[in-house]
């Protein structure tokens, strides 16, 4: 696996992670790729497994409309891609939108993977533990109804 290191010699963790952008139809400044970087980047809090992200960002009309641009991002994580679209009138209230989406289907990924590894009350769950508890339910019942 390639790693890039800092002149320290330890490994960076941003790095590894590459966003992507490719515009269309539309004019690419520094405050927008910045503003990509950083909305889009700030997501990887909810999914530090995920390899990087493809940001599409193109204005879809010639004619002026409230949902003129359009902003597509594909989270790319282990299993299925996260993804999220969004139309909006300015470029950086879609950015905002889009991921805001992004955040909220990370989050909700996250939440169910940990609770589908600790269960309810928060340590890891052994199917083991629910077969127990039933055979002796089972056997209860029986004693008490041959008496």
């Amino acid at each position: 696996m390639n790693k890039r290191f800092n002149e320290n010699g330890t490994a960076n963790r941003d790095s590894l992670f590459h966003i992507s952008i490719s515009s269309f139809g539309l004019e690419l400044t520094e405050e927008l790729r910045s503003a990509i970087v950083r909305k889009i980047g700030r997501a990887r809090q909810y999914a530090p497994d995920a390899l990087g992200a493809i940001v599409d960002i193109e204005k879809v009309g010639a004619k002026r409309a409230h949902d003129q641009i359009r902003v597509f991002v594909r989270y790319e994580v282990p299993g299925y891609d996260v993804i999220a679209e969004h139309r909006a009138h300015e470029p950086l209230t879609a950015i905002d939108l889009v991921a805001e989406k992004i955040e909220r289907r990370l989050r909700k990924r996250k939440t169910a993977f940990l609770a589908a590894r600790f269960g309810r009350l928060g340590r890891p769950v052994r199917i083991a533990d629910y077969c127990a508890s039933i055979h002796e339910g089972e056997s209860s019942k029986l004693a008490g109804a041959a008496l």
